[in-house]
């Protein structure tokens, strides 16, 4: 009998043509050594005893190559022992000798599901329920599979289905995270109820309730009677560690406030962006894990409040700050001053030049002489920020460009012209238009640098590996990260990366570790390498996005927030994380005020609603 990691009962694997061979073995008197090993192998998995069922059924395997049954049986002892590649590996060789045995793909589409296979084990139920059109078993774990590969309504369908066959409280349990999906955590609340009250053992439904209830709903009194329902759970669950750590928060939010105290009050230091762990299933028990996490696993990094750079009324000062973080609303750029402000040079007094002077240079000789060109050239050079990046003959400058200076002709200098010669105004020695230039450089601010970029990795995405060597080493780092260990944490997640480089949780953590412990480079390395895992983790990007911030990238971690809410449209902190982001690092108004009336449409009783709305009477229509 197969369970999976939450403990639910999990029906027993039907044999079904593999069976009847099996059956006519057992009648015969004389068993050659193949079939010896077999029977010796499933005998021993009856008795519960897969670790020991591994060697007969390898020696059946060596003896019978080609025998289906006996693949089957090797498989099913690993996945019961948590070796899940060498699972898979038995069942694809039982499938090449027979497509037709159906139970090994219910078996190879749960070992596929529980190593993050959600694509490939999709594939498997999809051809189980072709043939069992009536096990609700198969249509639930289709249903599990649809709802990792965030295709709820195709997800909505194999549940209801599955319900259809009869009730079951995981069917019931999973039409809550859809909604959840959906964002409509209230509408998720009533499935997750459902659930228990159908089977009060499910603790999936338990554990979603509790989160939605905490993070999502913010309905803090229902989520501490959950999460004390959760923690008393025998066996403890997998994530009792979080739960706790959930559990505290909630009782001392709700904890009665102490008598006021006549001492000057001392305001706490805002708090960091720091994220929790996330933790898995430990890899006890081989099929079928939960569908993934409705919830961050690990609490959201918070985002700064928004600015607020209008003037309302002054507060009184032992009143703490609405917003966690102070916000400071960058000043805006210097405007140039126009030429009209530079003082005239004082006209060269008129000299009367005597008869043998050769006439004074016309202007148009003037402005092509040699010697006055360059500095011309190095003068507006200057002005243009683009040639910080490029050198051209002709700088292209996409500001508004500095007014260019007028000079003012002095007196002419009467002078014998001849015949030949049209009649012109020589200009004044250069000595005024140099110090004119000099007076405009002093008083034109320097252009402002332009902003990095971050080089992007790309990674691939790694393959799997040794899921089970990898999960001891996990849930150490786990228990060392909770306990102010970083640098134990980060070693052990490093050796469950590298045990197993698919392993998603173990490369988001890093990331959370190495943020923490100051290594922007790992951290970044790692969040890339998690978001080519799940490219779709909300929890990841968002993370990325704000490491990316932190890095001095503002203009990458605006991209990332708008992949964010092109994948979730109404994710409140992905909006107002960018409206900051706009408001006081790009200084883009309009886009940020875009983004803050996005967010008081999507909670209008949002923590920082005043704040927002204090930035938007400021900012009538985004100007800056």
């Amino acid at each position: 009998m197969l369970k999976n990691k939450n403990r639910d009962p999990f029906p027993p694997v039907a044999v079904g043509a593999g069976g009847l061979l099996l059956a006519g073995l057992l009648l015969t008197g004389c068993h050659p050594p193949g079939t010896a090993a077999l029977l010796d192998g499933k005998k021993l998995l009856d008795q519960g005893k897969a670790a020991a069922a591994v060697a007969p059924l390898t020696d059946a395997t060596a003896i019978l190559k080609t025998n289906a049954l006996a693949w089957s049986y090797l498989g099913l002892a690993h996945q019961q022992c948590g070796q899940l590649n060498e699972a898979v590996n038995s069942y694809g060789q039982a499938l090449r000798y027979n497509r037709d045995f159906n139970e090994i793909h219910f078996n190879l589409g749960c070992a596929l599901l529980d190593l993050d296979q959600a694509d490939a084990a999709k594939a498997e139920f999809i051809a189980y329920t072709l043939r069992q059109t009536r096990d609700p078993q198969g249509w639930l774990k289709l249903g599990q599979a649809q709802v990792r590969l965030r295709d709820p309504a195709a997800a909505e369908k194999s549940f209801t289905e599955s319900l259809r066959q009869g009730t079951n409280a995981p069917a019931l349990d999973g039409l809550g995270q859809i909604q959840v999906q959906r964002t409509r955590f209230r509408d998720a609340v009533p499935y997750f109820t459902a659930a228990l009250k159908h089977d009060p053992a499910c603790r999936s439904a338990l554990r979603n309730l509790a989160w939605v209830q905490y993070q999502n709903l913010r309905n803090y009194p229902a989520a501490l009677q959950a999460f004390r329902e959760y923690t008393a759970l025998k066996p403890p669950p997998y994530d009792l560690d979080l739960a706790r750590s959930a559990l505290r928060d909630l009782e001392q939010k709700l904890a009665p406030l102490p008598p006021p105290v006549p001492i000057a009050v001392v305001v706490a230091a805002p708090h960091t962006n720091a994220a929790k762990p996330v933790a898995t299933n430990p890899i006890a028990a081989p099929p079928v894990r939960p569908t993934v996490p409705i919830v961050a696993v690990a609490p959201p990094v918070r985002p700064t409040p928004p600015p607020t750079n209008a003037t309302p009324a002054p507060r009184a000062p032992a009143t703490p700050p609405r917003s966690e973080l102070p916000v400071v609303q960058l000043p805006d750029a210097p405007d140039l001053k126009p030429a009209e402000d530079v003082p005239a040079p004082v006209p060269a007094p008129e000299v009367v030049a005597p008869p043998s002077r050769p006439p004074p240079t016309p202007p148009e000789t003037l402005a092509a002489t040699p010697a006055e060109e360059p500095k011309k050239k190095g003068f507006f050079a200057k002005l243009n920020p683009l040639n910080l990046i490029r050198k051209e003959t002709k700088p292209a400058s996409t500001s508004k460009p500095a007014p260019t200076p007028t000079v003012p002709p002095a007196a002419p200098v009467p002078v014998a012209v001849s015949p030949s010669t049209p009649e012109a105004n020589p200009l004044p020695t250069t000595a005024p238009l140099e110090s004119q230039i000099s007076n405009l450089k002093s008083q034109i601010p320097p252009a402002p640098p332009p902003i990095p970029r971050y080089t992007y990795r790309h990674p691939a995405p790694p393959i799997s590996g040794k899921r089970a060597e990898a999960a001891p080493l996990f849930n150490a780092a786990i228990q060392s990260h909770q306990a102010g260990r970083p640098a134990e944490a980060l070693e052990n997640y490093l050796k469950a990366a590298q045990a197993d480089p698919a392993f998603f949780e173990a490369w988001y953590n890093l990331s959370l570790i190495s943020r923490d412990l100051g290594q922007t480079g790992s951290c970044l390395t790692a969040c890339e390498i998690a978001l080519a895992l799940k490219p779709d983790s909300a929890d990841a990007r968002f993370n990325f996005a704000f490491v990316l911030r932190d890095a001095g990238y503002p203009l990458d971690a605006a991209a990332e927030l708008e992949t964010l809410l092109a994948q979730n449209p109404n994710d409140i902190r992905g909006h107002l994380a960018l409206a900051n982001l706009c408001a006081q690092k790009l200084s883009q108004p309009k886009r940020a005020r875009t983004h803050y009336l996005k967010v008081m449409e999507l909670d209008a009783r949002n923590p920082q609603a005043a704040n927002i709305r204090d930035w938007l009477v400021a900012h009538p229509g985004g100007e800056g």
